[in-house]
């Protein structure tokens, strides 16, 4: 897929936004249409503020304290964006070429090992109800706070998921990233009520024109 840059956007985020079935992946989302017309979904901190408001990586608590932060220090809330946008691009471009069986990018294994070592700096090992593990990196006067979290959270994730079911939407003007949890392992869109629904309906249009009394044809459904 060749790079375009991302058009900024203005988003207001809905439930439907939130279909990758990982945080991560998620995130990786907030740039979407990027085989065809990409556009960026976090113009500026507050998008991202509001972006993490509706996503698990931060509690309300957290997302009031960030904001106040960025009040704050406008400038370092920005580098910290930049910084988010930095690690998605190379998210996108590890999980894409997992999801297609192709090689990953050393310079996105980088970025994402980069990112990993700034989030584990500092972080302890602590014992709680039996268990081994590192602490959480809480500090919600970090402003780069979700972005250590979405790197740790990022490398789980590759560490987890077999490269069977780290998908991309087959839907036009799309590319987001999923997991595919299926059954049959055989899911092709993001969501079945956008990307899947048009692309029938393309198909069933395609088939009417074909079919000589304007009926339509027995296509197989996806």
């Amino acid at each position: 897929m060749s790079h375009i840059s991302p058009v900024l956007e203005a988003h207001v985020f809905e439930a439907r936004d939130f279909v990758g079935g990982h945080p991560v992946l998620d995130f990786i989302n907030t740039v979407t249409g990027r085989d065809q017309t990409p556009r960026d979904w976090l113009p500026d901190y507050d998008a991202w503020l509001a972006w993490l408001a509706r996503s698990s990586v931060c509690s309300a608590p957290d997302v009031e304290q960030l904001a106040a932060r960025a009040a704050e220090a406008p400038g370092t809330a920005e580098r910290a964006l930049r910084d988010a946008k930095r690690l998605r691009e190379a998210l996108f471009g590890i999980v894409g070429a997992r999801s297609h069986g192709a090689p990953v990018a050393a310079a996105d294994l980088e970025t994402l090992e980069r990112a990993w070592k700034r989030a584990m700096n500092g972080r302890r090992l602590i014992a709680t109800a039996g268990r081994i593990g590192f602490d959480d990196p809480a500090d919600p006067a970090d402003v780069h706070l979700p972005v250590h979290r979405l790197a740790l959270d990022a490398v789980k994730l590759l560490e987890a998921s077999p490269d069977g079911r780290l998908r991309m939407c087959a839907g036009s003007n799309c590319a987001w990233l999923f997991i595919d949890r299926s059954k049959t392992g055989r899911r092709k869109w993001c969501d079945m009520a956008t990307c899947g629904n048009v692309a029938k309906a393309r198909r069933h249009y395609r088939a009417v024109r074909r079919a000589p009394d304007g009926s339509a044809s027995h296509d197989t459904p996806d």
